[in-house]
């Protein structure tokens, strides 16, 4: 597995999480107030994070592939 193929696989990973977070813990509607929460904001923040990354690998790649 390549590194943007390992990217995609956590980036879609935290999606799926969230997704199960979102119409099973909150029926579908985000609840500020549920216990869940906090590990919802937290996946929402490691998916930006991934993309960041992800993104910088791109262009690292692509620098090198330039050479």
């Amino acid at each position: 597995m390549n590194d943007k193929e390992h990217y995609k696989t956590l980036i879609d990973a935290t999606t799926e999480l969230q997704e199960h977070l979102f119409y099973s813990e909150f029926g579908g509607k985000l609840d500020y107030t549920d216990p869940w929460m906090d590990l919802y904001n937290g996946l929402s923040e490691l998916r930006g994070k991934l993309q960041e990354e992800q993104e910088m690998c791109d262009i690292t790649t692509q620098k090198k592939e330039e050479n």
